[in-house]
């Protein structure tokens, strides 16, 4: 099985580089989105989550959505689809850690607003305060009309 990252040639940084950027416009509608995280973890006075992930329902397939931070701090945009929500779990980059269903809510949404969000993030500066995974689902779910939201977990 191909990856979908090259290696970096810097012996200082380990991080795969960014693979090609996904697509969903192919899609017909989003039917229904699900927010799922590996829960909350100390940080001090505050803490948030380790990692989050969404997945989204069309008609023909699921499709997980994932933030993956590469070399020089770039993020990619993993992607992974499947027939079923059990199985596109198993195709998660960061398998090691529970992923932990949160919310989900029904949809009527375009893919071409969710693909806008993949440009966006796919390639930029990964940033705890402005670009990470909990404020990409976030972005995810406001293209996708939904009112749902990753969990910040201030303590």
């Amino acid at each position: 099985m191909s990856s979908l990252f090259s290696k970096s040639s810097s012996s200082s940084d380990r991080r795969p580089r960014p693979g090609p950027k996904p697509g969903i416009r192919q899609d017909k509608r989003i039917e229904k989105i699900s927010i799922y995280g590996n829960g909350l973890v100390a940080g001090g006075m505050t803490g948030g989550t380790h990692h989050v992930l969404t997945i989204l329902e069309t008609e023909q397939r699921f499709i997980l959505l994932e933030v993956e931070r590469c070399e020089h701090d770039q993020i990619h945009i993993h992607m992974a689809n499947d027939k079923s929500e059990s199985e596109i779990l198993k195709r998660r980059v960061n398998k090691n850690d529970l992923a932990e269903f949160w919310d989900s809510e029904v949809v009527d949404a375009s893919p071409s607003k969710v693909q806008d969000i993949i440009n966006e993030y796919h390639g930029a500066t990964y940033s705890l305060l402005s670009r990470d995974c909990r404020r990409f689902v976030d972005d995810v779910c406001e293209a996708c009309g939904a009112k749902i939201r990753a969990k910040w977990g201030l303590f």
